[in-house]
């Protein structure tokens, strides 16, 4: 069928797709586009509590979209370059999209 991807590769897929496939993380991946956030700072800006998007982000950590680093005991996530690159096909999807929903 022309189709030739490693296993690997299908695993990866499937794992980028469960981790956007929640709209909270589709929007805390649009805040990172806008630089790196504390924790704090994203749970004022989502009105979320902090188990809820500890879970959050250890699906997007999971599928390397976004990264986490410590300082002065604050975790600071950012973007990966996975997950710019997914927010820029989110953007050119929308662009395409028959609607002006986006």
């Amino acid at each position: 069928d022309g189709l030739c991807m490693r296993e690997l590769d299908i695993e990866r897929i499937a794992l980028i797709g469960r981790a956007v496939s929640d709209p909270n993380r589709i929007v805390i991946l649009l805040k990172l586009e806008n630089g790196d956030m504390t924790t704090q700072e994203i749970m004022d800006s989502m009105d979320i509590n902090q188990s809820n998007l500890s879970y959050h982000m250890s699906k997007l950590l999971k599928a390397d979209l976004v990264s986490c680093r410590r300082i002065d005991g604050r975790h600071i996530y950012g973007l990966t370059d996975s997950g710019s690159r997914m927010i820029g096909q989110f953007k050119a999807c929308c662009r395409r999209a028959p609607s002006n929903d986006c």
